[in-house]
C-alpha cells in the first residue's frame, strides 16, 4: 500500500479497492497526511510542520542519528502504523537489547516474538513525577539509574518550561522517532560539483522571529551540524524563503542572513545548489524532532554567537559610523539600559518572559545604578515610546545617549509588534532592511557598555551578553531572581 501511493501520487485523493482472488472487495485503502496536534493548545488545533514523508528511509541509512533513542530502555507503541513499524525495525536492528511493547495486537503480524504485546509494568502513570534522562551534547550528566520508558502514541507531546520547548522522554509519537532518526538522511543531487563533500542546507522560515531569535535559531543548527563530525556535513545557511512573511526583507526573495552577516561557510549557495550531495534540513519542523529540542535546551548560545556571528563589511562600517556619531569620548564609562516593552506586556508573551518593569521603574533603577557606579553616560535602547518619553522627561535626560529608531505605543492585549511591522511593510511605511540595520547598531553599542540594566529578558540583552566576551561591571535583568529559566540561563552564560 505504501509503495503504491508513493508511485501513484494521482490516486492519493481516491480510495482504492483491494480485491481477493474472486474479485470480491476485502477492504478499501486511503492515504492521508500525517497530522500533528498539540494538546497544550487544543486537541482541535493542528499545526502544519511540513513533516517529511520519509518515503526513502532504510534501516541502515549511513546518516541515521541514534542520539535520541540511544538511552531509552523501553518503548511502548500504542498503534501499528507505518512509522511505528519502521521505527521498531530500526530499534531491533541497531539496539536489540532494548525492550519493545505494543498495545496493538496486530504487531504480531509484523514482529512475531520480537515484541511484547501488553503494557510494560514500569510505564509511568499520569501524575507520577519520575525524573528522566536527557540527551544532547551539552546535556546534564546527572542521570538516574531508573529505566527510561517512553510511550509512543498518536499525538505530539511537548511541554513549555520557562520559554524553552522540552521533550521529556516519557511520551512521543512515531513521527518524533522518525524525525530524530532521519533528519540528516535525505540526500539530494543538484549537480556534479563537489562529489567528495556533503552540504547541509539550513533553510527555515524566519516568520515572526525577532532578529536575535532568528540569529540564535540558525546558529544553533550550524553548531549541531558541526558537532556531528561522524556525519561529515558542511552547514550552509539559506534564509531566502518564498512567501516568508518576515520583518527584514519586506517579502523580497533574498537571503536575510547575508544581508547583515558573513556566511558561516566558505561555499556560496550557488555552488552548493550545483553540488552532488546536499541535505535539506528539518529546521522548519524542529517541533517534530525531540533530539533537536533537547540539544537546543541544553545549549549555551552565547559562545556559539561569539564564534559564528560576524557582521559583513557594510554592516560593520555602518555600526561604527553610528557609534562615532553618539559623541561618547573614548574611555567614558557607559551604563546600557534596555527598556523592552510594547508586545512584551502581552500576557501570552509574558509566559516566556517576566513582565517588563514599568517605565518609571526603569528610570528609577537606572538612576540608582548610575549614581552609584561612577558612570559618565547612559545609553538607552527602547522601541517603546512610553519608556523613551518617561526617560527623557527625567533628571537623567542630559546624560542619556540614544540612537534614533522607530518607537511604538502598542496595546499589548490587542496587537503584537510583528503584526504592526508586517502591516507597515505592506503599506510601504517601513523598510525592514534599514530598520534592522539601526537595531543591529543598537545591539553593537549595547555590547560595548560597561554595565547593563534590562527591564526583562529579551533578545537585546542576550546579544549583548553573548557578544561582549566578558562580564559586565554590573548586570541587572528584571525577573532574573524569580524566573527559574532566567536563573538557569544566566548560570550557563
Amino acid at each position: 500500500a505504501r509503495d503504491f501511493y508513493h508511485e501513484h501520487v494521482e490516486y492519493r485523493n481516491e480510495q482504492i479497492a483491494v480485491l481477493d482472488d474472486n474479485d470480491e472487495i476485502m477492504y478499501m485503502l486511503s492515504w492521508e497526511v500525517n497530522k500533528i496536534t498539540y494538546p497544550r493548545l487544543s486537541k482541535k488545533v493542528t499545526l502544519n510542520l511540513y513533516v517529511s514523508d520519509f518515503w526513502n528511509y532504510a534501516i541502515d541509512s549511513p546518516r541515521m542519528d541514534f542520539d535520541y533513542i540511544r538511552d531509552i530502555d523501553v518503548f511502548y507503541f500504542e498503534n501499528v502504523e507505518e512509522y511505528s513499524v519502521a521505527a521498531t525495525k530500526v530499534i531491533l536492528k541497531h539496539f536489540p537489547e532494548k525492550k519493545i511493547y505494543y498495545k496493538d495486537k496486530m504487531a504480531r503480524l509484523f514482529f512475531e516474538d520480537d515484541v511484547i504485546i501488553g503494557e510494560p509494568e514500569d510505564l509511568e502513570k499520569p501524575g507520577d513525577d519520575v525524573a528522566t534522562k536527557n540527551s544532547g551534547d551539552d546535556a546534564a550528566t546527572d542521570r538516574p539509574e531508573d529505566k527510561v520508558v517512553i510511550k509512543v502514541g498518536s499525538e505530539m507531546i511537548y511541554h513549555i518550561d520557562f520559554g524553552s520547548y522540552v521533550i521529556e522522554k516519557k511520551e512521543a509519537n512515531s513521527i518524533n522517532l522518525m524525525s530524530s532518526l532521519y533528519w540528516l538522511s535525505d540526500n539530494i543531487s543538484y549537480g556534479e560539483r563537489n562529489p567528495d563533500k556533503t552540504f547541509y542546507i539550513i533553510k527555515a522560515p524566519i516568520a515572526s522571529s525577532g532578529l536575535v531569535k532568528f540569529i540564535s535559531f540558525l546558529i544553533f543548527f550550524v553548531s549541531v551540524a558541526q558537532r556531528k563530525e561522524e556525519m561529515n556535513v558542511i552547514p550552509v545557511l539559506d534564509t531566502a524563503i518564498a512567501g516568508d512573511n518576515n520583518q527584514f526583507n519586506d517579502g523580497v526573495y533574498k537571503n536575510v542572513w547575508e544581508m547583515f552577516f558573513k556566511p558561516v561557510s566558505q561555499y556560496s549557495l550557488e555552488e552548493v545548489y550545483n553540488s552532488k550531495n546536499v541535505i535539506i534540513g528539518q529546521e522548519g519542523k524542529m517541533g517534530a524532532n525531540p533530539y533537536l529540542m533537547h540539544v537546543e535546551y541544553y545549549s549555551n548560545i552565547g559562545p556559539l554567537m561569539k564564534e559564528y556571528l560576524v557582521l559583513n563589511d557594510e554592516m560593520e562600517a555602518y555600526c561604527k559610523k553610528v557609534r562615532d556619531g553618539l559623541g561618547i569620548e573614548k574611555g567614558a564609562k557607559v551604563l546600557g539600559v534596555i527598556g523592552r516593552g510594547s508586545d512584551f506586556n502581552n500576557p501570552g508573551v509574558a509566559r516566556l518572559h517576566t513582565l517588563p518593569l514599568e517605565p518609571q521603574g526603569i528610570v528609577d533603577k537606572a538612576r540608582e545604578v548610575y549614581n552609584g557606579g561612577d558612570y559618565d553616560y547612559i545609553f538607552l535602547a527602547t522601541e517603546d515610546q512610553k519608556v523613551f518619553d518617561t526617560f527623557m522627561a527625567s533628571d537623567l535626560r542630559d546624560v542619556t545617549k540614544f540612537i534614533e529608531q522607530k518607537r511604538y505605543e502598542i496595546d499589548a492585549k490587542k496587537e503584537l509588534l510583528h503584526t504592526r511591522y508586517i502591516a507597515e511593510s505592506k503599506a510601504g511605511k517601513r523598510n525592514g532592511y534599514e530598520e534592522a540595520k539601526v537595531y543591529i547598531s543598537i545591539l553593537e553599542m549595547l555590547r560595548r557598555c560597561d554595565g547593563m540594566i534590562s527591564s526583562t529578558d529579551c533578545g537585546a540583552v542576550e546579544y549583548a551578553m553573548s557578544m561582549r566576551g566578558e562580564e559586565f561591571d554590573y548586570l541587572y535583568i528584571h525577573g532574573a531572581d524569580s524566573n527559574e529559566y532566567l536563573k538557569n540561563k544566566l548560570a550557563q552564560e
